[in-house]
């Protein structure tokens, strides 16, 4: 059971509770039951708050466009091919993380040197992207304009697992449409000639 779900359990169970024993209180001390549940739901929903802030891997800040490119060593159109959640456990930190990996196939590239019809792999932990496999948004066959990276560690010579990473995370993508690209991270519009140059 993931922590989000836990915390809602336990909303409401300390709210049936309350709730229940407010039923059997005399009429004068009846009216503080419910700012009790209140403060417990509000308490509750505060330690769920902190909870995804620490959770958040991801970066915090917004950064601009030119920051997002800077870090990039690839640009290119994709189409989103299949996405799943995966997971591995830390002994070290004793407790396991959770990533989405997006395969997508590469439609143009801008910048790096993919190839047309290329396939790889997309991984983020942050929990934007993680929300983003149940979001129809970027749902099998979406188009997106991705800015990547690749850390030293995963890259070798041939290139042979192309697992690629997002610049700035959710910052780093944007869904194309017909009439504008979206950025995915903070929903702002672009033109796609302001964020690549013509291949």
């Amino acid at each position: 059971m993931k922590g989000q779900d836990f915390l809602f359990e336990i909303i409401s169970e300390v709210q049936d509770e309350y709730l229940d024993d407010a039923d059997k209180l005399p009429e004068k001390r009846r009216h503080f039951a419910l700012p009790i549940v209140a403060c417990l739901i509000l308490s509750f929903l505060c330690i769920l708050i902190v909870n995804r802030c620490f959770r958040n891997n991801g970066i915090n800040h917004p950064l601009s466009i030119n920051d997002i490119a800077d870090n990039s060593s690839a640009v290119a159109r994709v189409t989103v091919v299949t996405k799943a959640e995966n997971c591995y456990y830390s002994q070290a930190e004793d407790r396991t993380f959770y990533y989405s990996d997006y395969q997508v196939e590469v439609v143009e590239c801008y910048n790096g040197s993919f190839s047309i019809g290329q396939k790889l792999t997309i991984r983020s932990d942050d929990p934007v992207m993680l929300h983003g496999l149940a979001d129809p948004t970027l749902a099998v066959g979406a188009e997106m304009l991705v800015f990547l990276y690749q850390p030293v560690s995963d890259n070798n010579s041939n290139n042979a697992n192309n697992i690629f990473y997002l610049s700035g995370e959710a910052q780093g993508v944007f869904i194309v449409s017909d009439l504008a690209v979206v950025n995915y991270g903070n929903g702002k519009e672009y033109a796609l000639s302001d964020l690549v140059a013509s291949p």
